[in-house]
């Protein structure tokens, strides 16, 4: 009988693609309840805003990323104040800064700092040429 084994065939495919059809709902309620396991963590208290599963899928994944960018913003405002070397080393270092510039900017300065630095240079030619000759 030709007819049992197409029955038989279509009886397997209707329960192969059953099978497949329940893998598909598992794995949508895997990821739903994912889903609401981290909105639970990230609100901190444990329990979902009230009307979020109302807005279903799409509502809980816009209520994550809203309460995950709240919490950076928190910890932005939350951080500690620096501390009193903190401040002073950047003062510091602004201050460093500042005169840097200023030097630079300053033409009679860098004159003088030339002459200094040609002076220094003829002393130690002279102090090479007295030891040469030694």
């Amino acid at each position: 009988p030709p007819s049992d084994g197409s029955e038989r065939r279509q009886v397997i495919k209707s329960k192969i693609m059953a099978i497949g059809k329940m893998a598909r709902v598992f794995s949508i309620l895997r990821e739903e309840s994912e889903r609401v396991m981290e909105l639970k963590s990230v609100t901190g208290d444990g329990k979902l805003p009230y009307g979020t599963l109302a807005l279903g899928a799409e509502g809980i994944k816009r209520a994550i990323t809203s309460f995950e960018e709240a919490r950076r913003s928190d910890l932005e405002n939350e951080r500690l104040p620096p501390t009193r070397k903190e401040v002073d080393d950047v003062e510091r270092s602004k201050a460093i800064k500042e005169a840097i510039q200023e030097v630079d900017d300053d033409q009679a300065l860098q004159e003088v700092a030339e002459v200094f630095i040609k002076d220094d240079e003829r002393r130690k030619s002279l102090k090479e040429a007295v030891n040469v000759n030694l």
